[in-house]
């Protein structure tokens, strides 16, 4: 579904932009504006979180509000609104132009008795490539930087480490523990996106079945 088919996806987008641009430099918000940000995934892969067209910023405005969410009932309102802001919706620019369409054939039809395929099914999907490959969080840290949108201390820690303790280890786990230990905000992004990403899907699934 394109992007003119699916007004969803230009809501959502001026949402976070609106949000977003009076925090962040005229190069920055150009340099959204120009890319696939709006209408790109968040994920490749079906069984992750927002594999469909505008997930990428629909997961932000998410990891938005439950950021906020985190930081008035846990943090007693510690960080400022602005800062919130720009954690949540540039935690993840780091996607951008990474995700490139493709079509896929997928079974919808199997024999009950022997499991052959007895109809296909042409769906959209996404091949994920980068000719940038710098990491994750830390790429998005250094695109902020490289089109001039400084950040402050605890903002760089909270983006840089908001995939939490995945598959680190050596001097990487040891930054990241030091950066949640000593950076509540690193812990609160973590948690946020953890929430968006896999708590949001999974209950939309749970009162989708208990619905049937």
């Amino acid at each position: 579904m394109s992007e003119q088919q699916n007004p969803t996806i230009e809501t959502n987008y001026q949402a976070y932009r609106s949000a977003l641009e009076p925090l962040i430099s005229p190069e920055l918000i150009r340099f959204i504006d120009e890319s696939d940000f709006r209408t790109a995934p968040a994920s490749a892969k079906e069984q992750y979180h927002g594999c469909y067209e505008g997930g990428l910023c629909e997961h932000s405005l998410g990891v938005w509000r439950a950021l906020r969410l985190l930081n008035s009932r846990i943090l007693g309102d510690y960080y400022e609104q602005d800062t919130l802001t720009r954690v949540a919706l540039l935690h993840d620019i780091c996607k951008i132009g990474c995700y490139h369409p493709e079509w896929k054939n997928r079974p919808l039809r199997r024999d009950p008795d022997s499991g052959r395929v007895l109809e296909w099914e042409t769906v959209r999907s996404w091949r994920f490539e980068t000719d940038f490959p710098a990491g994750h969080g830390a790429k998005s840290v250094m695109l902020c930087l490289a089109n001039g949108t400084p950040l402050s201390r605890d903002e760089t820690l909270a983006i840089t480490h908001h995939m939490g303790a995945y598959d680190l280890q050596g001097t990487a786990l040891w930054d990241y523990q030091n950066a949640s230990g000593s950076c509540p905000l690193v812990m609160i992004t973590h948690w946020a996106d953890l929430y968006e990403s896999s708590v949001v899907p999974r209950m939309k699934e749970l009162k989708g079945s208990a619905g049937t």
